[in-house]
């Protein structure tokens, strides 16, 4: 299960997350950061869960012919999901929730989750304030077919492993207790 807990961040996102909660809340708004790093095995469930089989064979293939067979395996080994609408484009080793430099929040209103922004527009533009006053990343400014409301982080790179090879990753994740299944 996804942590909440801002401590697992590495210590720059958690200062931010810090920055970002007492923007909020001086701004008379309250945030709910309810996932900071997501274990691998999940986020390959949500993937699956967010694509058809022909896509996800697709990624399985791209991970495995770059060199990230291990992240393609926790695809398979999680198994077919019954798909829903899409939550989100990263499998396994592709979100920055892995490395502890994500976060999700929503704000509350009369300690409410306000999911969709129409229904508490002055709570999500304070966090996007927030985020950008903190020189993260909002996930509500990514170009792709969905925005991700609640997403923060801290790189504006779209996806971790375009930024290091295959060997640096597996160590990054292996030290972070992500890959062999201690977190």
């Amino acid at each position: 299960m996804a942590s909440r807990s801002i401590k697992s961040l590495i210590p720059e996102m958690e200062k931010k997350a810090r920055l970002v909660q007492e923007y909020c809340k001086t701004n008379g708004v309250s945030l709910l950061i309810y996932c900071t790093v997501r274990p691998l095995e999940e986020q390959a469930v949500l993937f699956r869960k967010s694509h058809d089989w022909k896509f996800i064979e697709n990624k399985i293939n791209k991970l495995e012919s770059r060199g990230f067979g291990f992240l393609a395996d926790i695809i398979k080994d999680v198994g077919p999901q019954k798909q829903i609408k899409s939550v989100t484009n990263a499998a396994p080793g592709e979100s920055f929730h892995a490395y502890g430099e994500a976060f999700d929040a929503v704000p509350l209103l009369s300690g409410k989750p306000m999911w969709k922004y129409s229904d508490y527009k002055s709570g999500w533009d304070t966090y996007a304030k927030a985020l950008k006053e903190c020189d993260l990343t909002w996930g509500g400014n990514f170009q792709q077919k969905f925005k991700d409301l609640p997403h923060a982080q801290l790189c504006p790179g779209s996806n971790p492993l375009k930024l290091y090879p295959p060997e640096v990753i597996k160590a990054i994740l292996t030290e972070n207790g992500l890959l062999n299944g201690d977190y």
